[in-house]
């Protein structure tokens, strides 16, 4: 049904959106009309993003001339959206004219690099420039960048406007990275400007990276383009390979046409490495191919191939010795490592610019959150020895030697090993928790939920209520067997509704596999904590559905009058929706002592007037003859019955 615009979202109590009136994604990114309450001629547009960057408050507070800023956002209606202003003019991506030179170093490199400097200021990076995220002002070629902060960290950037050591990446495994890869897609989008259209458009992604790494990429970019003579230096330096050849924003905002920006060569070998009849002539390029072969490349390092060819080609005495002491290692036992491992080390050895390898995949350690995310959305699972889980519980293991790596990688892994202690779960909990707790903006994953794009904790849970009233009260035996063995919650709701619990203070019971209570209960006490975090009036959904394992717990009561005042208490909760009052009614400590004390003397009372009763009926068989004696037996005897009847009549259920 159509949403009328008095029930639209409702941004910031200013703007409303209008899904049902959609406009051509951004970026990628959907798209919807928008009205500012007040000022309603605003030409607006609204966001709705399959998913939201974890630096998402950074970039909504980033205020520069060439970035579309972020006018507002919300999630209160349940799922993430967000208003902007509408870009001027068009994308590049539908531009086919050259630039002219002086229009791209006024026009496009001051601006982005003036841009660029203020994001690296926040200690931010942008890691999306490409054509259908910048827009063009027409008439006079000034440039719009759209914000980043509705997308993982270059997760969109075609494989051609990315640097080496994050193309070679899938998408959800690029990581934020620095400055100097947003510099490098800015020199690609120079270039795409220059001749109408990106590098190599007519390529496959993996025809792109055999060309990039067999001739660098510098070499390969400003041989697929036609550069002005005024545009060269600037354009070898920001496409090299090796960052810290890139210039800085700062540089790129003082050039002037045919300023000389100095540049190292890269060295080649002469004599190039084959690895499987794949001839490699850098570093680079060897560690690159070795991990698509793994079996050679661990045969040259063990006979000592690539050792030599290092020392003899570059003289690079230090990473001979790094491979040599690697090596020698392994031979001789002392390092606790598999083959898969040493590949990674080796991989890393040869290049240090490069990304982890392993278990076949390349990846930067911070983007393993963003990896379990994008194989949940992709709802396959995890396969048990080259899935994203088991590779994150490699990762991020006691014993791992990731921590210890030089550069970035060390460093990441450092924090995220931080992040994963924190959450103080176990097994794959402790994963799906460290997804949100990096990002307080991601989505619940749930299969039931996962496409309603539901990023609040109140909608979550509203959604399961929905869901279980739904389904109705739970009464065969088998489906209260499966709550009794794996709770009402699924694991990415439960952990969900943990991590909006933890960013809140509010302390919350252990899952039932760490505590040993059953999982359904561990489950209620977190759905209380949020009902009444969230200010929920009413669950009555999960309370219905709860009926039957509430009730059993109703009976642990000995006293027939406590029982029933307990079951006419959980009736008028479960009625209410309240799940506190709900789990008040069966979990009374101090009443179920006293009720557990009362039971205890009623059974000493009656253990006393049995023995009674026996050493009464001793006397009465000896003394028969006395009937004085007999009548004043017959007259205890009811006395007794009396006590017993009482007594059962309370306590026996």
């Amino acid at each position: 049904m159509a949403q009328t615009t008095e029930e639209a979202p409702l941004v910031g109590g200013r703007y409303r959106l209008i899904p049902d009136s959609p406009l051509p994604p951004l970026g990628g990114i959907a798209a919807c009309q928008a009205v500012d309450l007040w000022a309603p001629g605003a030409a607006l547009t609204g966001l709705l993003p399959e998913c939201v960057s974890p630096r998402f408050e950074k970039f909504r507070a980033l205020r520069a001339p060439a970035l579309l800023p972020i006018l507002g956002h919300d999630e209160t209606a349940g799922s993430f959206c967000a208003v902007m202003s509408q870009p001027p003019g068009m994308p590049v991506s539908s531009q086919t004219t050259p630039w002219r030179e002086g229009q791209i170093i006024d026009g496009v490199i001051k601006p982005l690099a003036a841009l660029l400097e203020r994001v690296q200021e926040a200690g931010l990076t942008l890691r999306c420039l490409r054509p259908d995220t910048v827009y063009v002002g027409p008439g006079m070629h000034q440039i719009v960048v759209l914000p980043p902060a509705f997308e993982m960290p270059a997760a969109r950037q075609p494989v051609a406007f990315e640097p080496l050591s994050s193309a070679v990446c899938a998408p959800a495994a690029r990581g934020a990275g620095g400055i100097a890869d947003d510099v490098f897609s800015l020199g690609v989008l120079v270039l795409t400007l220059c001749a109408g259209q990106p590098p190599f458009a007519d390529l496959s992604d993996e025809a792109i990276l055999e060309r990039r790494f067999a001739q660098g990429s510098r070499e390969a970019y400003l041989q697929a383009a036609p550069v002005t003579r005024g545009l060269a230096s600037v354009l070898k330096a920001m496409l090299s390979d090796d960052a810290s050849q890139r210039p800085g924003p700062r540089d790129l905002m003082n050039m002037e046409p045919s300023k000389f920006f100095s540049v190292r060569a890269e060295r080649t070998a002469l004599a190039p490495l084959s690895l499987d009849g794949l001839k490699s002539r850098t570093p680079r390029e060897l560690a690159w191919r070795g991990a698509s072969h793994p079996p050679a490349l661990l045969r040259a390092l063990r006979e000592g191939v690539v050792e030599n060819w290092m020392a003899v080609e570059f003289q690079d005495n230090a990473t001979c010795r790094a491979l040599r002491e690697m090596m020698g290692q392994i031979a001789a036992g002392t390092a606790m490592e598999t083959e898969e491992d040493a590949l990674s080390r080796a991989v890393h050895i040869l290049d240090p610019q490069a990304p982890v390898w392993r278990s076949g995949r390349w990846f930067w350690p911070e983007a393993l959150p963003a990896m379990l995310v994008d194989e949940a959305i992709a709802g396959t699972p995890s396969d048990p020895k080259s899935g994203v889980i088991p590779l994150v519980g490699q990762i991020l293991a006691p014993h791992s030697s990731y921590a210890r790596w030089s550069g970035p990688i060390g460093a990441q892994v450092n924090a995220l090993t931080h992040a994963y202690r924190r959450t103080r779960r176990k097994g794959v909990s402790r994963l799906w928790r460290l997804v949100y707790d990096t990002n307080p903006w991601q989505r619940c994953l749930s299969p039931d939920l996962i496409s309603q794009r539901l990023s609040d904790p109140r909608a979550v849970l509203l959604a399961v209520d929905r869901a279980l009233e739904h389904s109705g009260a739970t009464s065969d035996a088998a489906d209260v067997a499966r709550l009794e063995k794996s709770g009402v919650l699924d694991i990415h709701v439960r952990t969900f509704l943990e991590s909006a619990c933890q960013r809140n203070g509010l302390a919350f019971e252990p899952s039932g596999s760490e505590t040993g209570a059953a999982f359904w209960q561990s489950d209620l006490l977190l759905m209380i904590t949020v009902q009444r975090m969230c200010q929920i009036p009413a669950l009555r959904g999960i309370a219905r559905h709860l009926r039957v394992l509430l009730e059993d717990e109703v009976k642990t009561w000995r006293s027939r009058t406590r029982r029933g005042r307990r079951a006419d208490r959980l009736r008028a909760a479960i009625e209410k929706g309240n799940l506190y009052q709900v789990w008040a009614a069966v979990h009374d400590p101090s009443d179920a002592l006293v009720d557990r004390n009362a039971h205890d003397a009623a059974h000493e009372e009656l253990l006393a007037i049995e023995k009674s009763l026996s050493q009464d009926e001793a006397a009465s068989d000896e003394n028969d003859v006395e009937t004085i004696r007999l009548a004043e037996f017959a007259a205890l005897l009811t006395g007794i019955v009396v006590a017993i009847l009482s007594c059962v009549i309370e306590f026996v259920r």
